[in-house]
């Protein structure tokens, strides 16, 4: 089995766009969870009031949280394989909150982690922020 440092070398050493899904295998066994294939995870550094709003929005768009965060998560990544020009937001110093997600939006959520070289927070409220605009404009 290959050593966790040499993939990481590998993708160090990767274009950007070069990197996809297939190169970021994980070789560590996740810690099982009752609720698999959705996992929990943790996300600190998003306010309060953004993750109310998300909340709301989601609600209105007839999506439960989990949805809409996979949503979210998903086009963002889509959006980044794309080459889209981003505007990456600055962590706020929220509170840590626990977050249900399918574990392949989560395996997309460390892909553009891998990409961007961004953290698991920042990579969260973008795909937050992206999402609640485009619903806003659809309304």
């Amino acid at each position: 089995m290959e050593q966790n440092s040499n993939k990481a070398s590998q993708l160090r050493h990767s274009s950007a766009r070069a990197i996809t899904m297939e190169a970021i295998e994980l070789q560590d066994p996740m810690s099982p969870q009752a609720r698999w294939p959705v996992i929990g995870t943790s996300v600190s550094g998003i306010a309060a009031e953004t993750w109310d709003a998300f909340h709301q929005q989601a609600e209105r768009a007839g999506l439960t949280y989990r949805e809409a965060i996979e949503v979210a998560v998903r086009d963002l990544a889509a959006a980044v394989r794309a080459g889209e020009a981003m505007t990456w937001p600055h962590a706020t110093g929220g509170k840590k909150r626990p977050v249900q997600i399918h574990h392949e939006a989560h395996d997309e959520v460390k892909a553009v982690v891998a990409l961007t070289k961004m953290r698991q927070n920042v990579v969260f409220l973008a795909a937050i922020e992206r999402w609640m605009k485009k619903e806003e404009s659809s309304d």
